[in-house]
This record gives structure tokens, sequence and C-alpha cells, in this order.
């Protein structure tokens, strides 16, 4: 699930999950508000989901965009730590200072 203050947030969304910093070692190859590329670095999977515009906010429940499909993965190596980063498929530009929050709902293996 992504909540977020922003209240026009009426689209399509892709998260993008990792188990390895996308930012680093220049995985961001275009700028905040280019055209989506990053670097294939630990990429384990990506959910998608629809908006749902509120009075006070925008919530998206997103699912694996492959449907039925786990996303198994293990965190960044000695840590619990995974790395997200939110696209907008059909256009989209957020409200300044909008404050956007995950949830992942996780089941952790023996």
């Amino acid at each position: 699930r992504v909540e977020t203050t922003d209240t026009g947030a009426a689209n399509t969304f892709r998260v993008y999950i990792y188990n390895a910093d996308p930012t680093a070692a220049s995985g961001v190859v275009g700028a905040d508000n280019e055209a989506f590329s990053n670097k294939r670095n630990g990429l384990v999977g990506t959910l998608i989901g629809e908006a749902f515009a509120m009075s006070d906010g925008t919530v998206i429940f997103a699912t694996p965009e492959i449907a039925d499909t786990p996303i198994i993965c293990t965190p960044e190596s000695g840590t619990s730590v995974l790395y997200w980063q939110l696209q907008t498929v059909d256009g989209f530009t957020p409200i300044a200072e909008s404050t956007w929050t995950i949830t992942l709902e996780l089941e952790q293996g023996v």
C-alpha cells in the first residue's frame, strides 16, 4: 500500500522493489520528472496499482505486476533493508512537499 498527502494522484503507479540501493553507483539514469531509467542492480520485483484520490490524500493498493507470483528476495546483506522507487505510469506531477509512504506486507521465510 502506498499513501500520500497528495490529493490529485489519480493514476496508475508502479513500485520497484530492490534489495540494494538503486541510487548507488549512478543507478538512477534519469533525473526527477524525466523518463524513468534505472540500472537493474538489486531489482527483485515490481508492484502495480491504481490510485484512489480522497479528500485528505491518496491511497494506492499495489499487487505484484506478474499476477499470482510472489516476489521472493533476500534483503541487503546483513540487514533487513529493502528499497523502493515509485513510478507514475500515465503521467502525473505531484504536489510540492507532499509525503509518500509505502507499507509492504511481507512473509518471512525460515
